[in-house]
């Protein structure tokens, strides 16, 4: 996910549901690198505290 958000700076809609691997440092990195989100979903992510 880090490496994506990095490239990927001008995503707007973002679904990372049911992504049994992504963590609270998963999360800061969407939200440090791509600042032009409108949606993001992290539905059933249970490694995010």
């Amino acid at each position: 996910v880090e490496n994506l958000t990095r490239r990927a700076v001008r995503l707007r809609v973002l679904d990372l549901s049911d992504s049994s691997l992504i963590t609270d440092k998963s999360v800061t990195s969407v939200l440090r690198n791509c600042l032009h989100l409108e949606h993001i979903a992290f539905s059933r992510c249970y490694a995010i505290a």
